[in-house]
């Protein structure tokens, strides 16, 4: 089973109550946003991390994330996980114009406010951090080559877990355009939510 399952279709129902009281969201629509948090972070980090600078950011990164979260994901709601998360966000999307970009898109595919949206986001990264850390630590440290090859995968996986046809939208946050999303494809997403992340 592949990181971004585990991510996916276990660690998400298990976090969805907590990130709910968290966010004062309904449990139902963080366990359909969720997923595509997660996807939306994982797919990133593994684009940033085709450069070498950002594979080198990564390595030492997973040295302060051993895979603890991953084991407890419970604890994502709290206070010191979401402002490592919030930090993550604008390491990972590249700044406030990138964060924006993400969190916008979102929001409008949730029909939640954007700083909901954030939220759900800042919980997301540490938890898949946090599964990479503990494959980190199971592999007894990855390297560079390892580590790429991995993420390569992930990202394929994150492509492929969300409804057909948002894969637009992460294709739009990993690159290096960061202007808002037509809204035509948010509107496609919201309709697409109801879909696979609905499904139990």
């Amino acid at each position: 089973m592949s990181l971004m399952d585990m991510l996916q279709n276990t660690i998400a129902k298990q976090v969805a109550g907590n990130a709910a009281a968290k966010l004062g969201l309904p449990t139902e629509m963080v366990e359909k946003l969720m997923p595509m948090a997660q996807s939306m972070m994982m797919s990133k980090i593994a684009t940033n991390a085709q450069k070498p600078e950002g594979a080198e950011a990564l390595m030492g990164a997973l040295k302060k994330h051993t895979g603890s979260l991953f084991d407890e994901p419970t604890a994502v709601d709290q206070d010191g996980v979401l402002n490592d998360g919030q930090k993550m966000m604008g390491h990972v999307f590249g700044g406030d114009a990138g964060v924006n970009q993400a969190q916008n898109a979102l929001a409008k595919m949730g029909g939640i406010d954007a700083s909901k949206a954030a939220g759900l986001l800042a919980m997301a990264g540490p938890l898949v951090m946090g599964a990479l850390g503990k494959k980190n630590q199971e592999q007894g440290g990855f390297d560079m080559s390892s580590l790429t090859g991995l993420l390569n995968q992930e990202k394929q996986q994150a492509k492929a877990a969300v409804p057909s046809g948002l894969g637009g939208i992460l294709d739009m946050i990993d690159g290096d355009d960061n202007s808002d999303i037509k809204d035509d494809l948010l509107q496609k997403g919201m309709g697409m939510l109801g879909g696979l992340f609905g499904k139990k």
